[in-house]
């Protein structure tokens, strides 16, 4: 009776840690693969524009500078890009 008692007093204890091994943290078995797969991608041509004010003020009869700047982004498919990369090789000599 003595012996079936201390199982029964330490059977719990024997679960418990049966059970904290098991949920032990276990290092991660990781590996890496490498393939390779085909991709294709449409860039539409297209351009965004934008310029900033360019403002003369009131007309005296004088000759008056004023300067602008305009920004041109294009993807590079559209026709103008290769007028602006041209004029700009140009303005460069």
């Amino acid at each position: 009776m003595k012996l079936v008692n201390t199982l029964k007093t330490a059977l719990p204890a024997v679960a418990v840690g049966i059970l904290a091994l098991g949920l032990a943290p276990m290092p991660a078995i990781a590996a890496t693969a490498t393939t390779t797969f085909a991709v294709t991608a449409t860039v539409q041509a297209t351009c965004l524009v934008s310029a900033t004010a360019l403002a003369f003020g009131t007309y005296t009869g004088v000759l008056v500078n004023a300067t602008s700047t305009v920004s041109v982004t294009c993807t590079n498919t559209h026709p103008i890009m290769s007028a602006l990369t041209w004029a700009w090789r140009q303005a460069r000599q």
